[in-house]
């Protein structure tokens, strides 16, 4: 973190110089919602029905033909008049009403369509915007410290600088393609330490976490004003805290090491109230 101190207790700050490229950057992919495909019609479904009388077989009648018996008049038979058959009754067809055919149309409700959110990459106040988001995923938070934190744009030579004395962190919020979501955190939980440090923290626990992160006795706690701090007391702190604060495994502290699952939670609750 570059620092710069009016007095003996200025400002810390992290610093973007050429070390920028060896800092973990975060690629942010997001996926829009697939848009349903609209249901489809239902089938149209026309049954015809064509009603068929049910007519039993006509027969014709039967018809009785008597033969009388011999006359006297010799063999003659008396003439017999043809038998009369009676007619087929006529049955007219029952008229068959044309089937009416509806066509069945099932109502496709149009899908919601949700309004895109405030980009935090672009428009007005984005800086604001992601910056509080970047805060807002941290442990511990700003409410602890006591520190007002405020979010600007870029500002050459600095990406955060903690003002001890007025109680203020400046976090200067760059591009999304030059400055990824895990460093703007990184940078966002370092100042977060420095501002734990200055309200909390006394020379006798200074001394105490120095003896357990194996830093020799009697290291000057801070650095010089306005240089980076990853190779002081102070610096090496701000970035333990930075690591518990981010969920993370590593740190950047240049005097000692990556703290392991389990020492952090002792280091965490022993030192940053957790």
């Amino acid at each position: 973190m570059r620092l710069s101190r009016s007095s003996l207790h200025g400002r810390r700050g992290w610093g973007a110089v050429v070390g920028l490229s060896t800092v973990l950057s975060v690629l942010v992919a997001g996926q829009l919602p697939a848009t349903a495909d609209a249901a489809p019609l239902a089938p149209v479904a026309a049954a015809l029905e064509t009603l068929v009388p049910s007519l039993g077989p006509t027969a014709a009648p039967q018809v009785t033909v008597a033969v009388p018996a011999e006359s006297s008049a010799g063999d003659r038979l008396p003439k017999v008049a043809a038998p009369v058959v009676a007619a087929a009754p006529v049955v007219a067809k029952p008229a068959v009403a044309k089937p009416v055919v509806k066509a069945v149309v099932k109502a496709v409700a149009k899908p919601a369509v949700a309004k895109p959110a405030a980009s935090l990459c672009s428009g007005s106040g984005w800086q604001q915007r992601r910056g509080q988001a970047a805060l807002a995923s941290l442990k511990g938070g700003a409410a602890r410290t006591g520190f007002r934190v405020e979010f600007a744009g870029a500002r050459k030579g600095y990406l955060g600088l903690t003002h001890l004395e007025e109680r203020r962190i400046e976090l200067f919020v760059r591009a999304c393609g030059t400055e990824s979501d895990e460093l703007l955190r990184h940078v966002m939980a370092h100042e977060l330490g420095h501002a734990y440090d200055t309200t909390r923290m006394s020379t006798a626990t200074r001394r105490a976490w120095m003896a357990a992160r194996g830093i020799p006795a009697g290291t000057n706690w801070y650095g010089c004003s306005g240089c980076t701090d990853f190779a002081t007391p102070a610096g090496d702190f701000a970035e333990v805290y930075a690591q518990w604060a981010r969920g993370s495994a590593t740190n950047r502290s240049e005097l000692s090491s990556d703290v392991p699952a389990g020492q952090l939670a002792q280091l965490a609750q022993q030192f940053f109230g957790a």
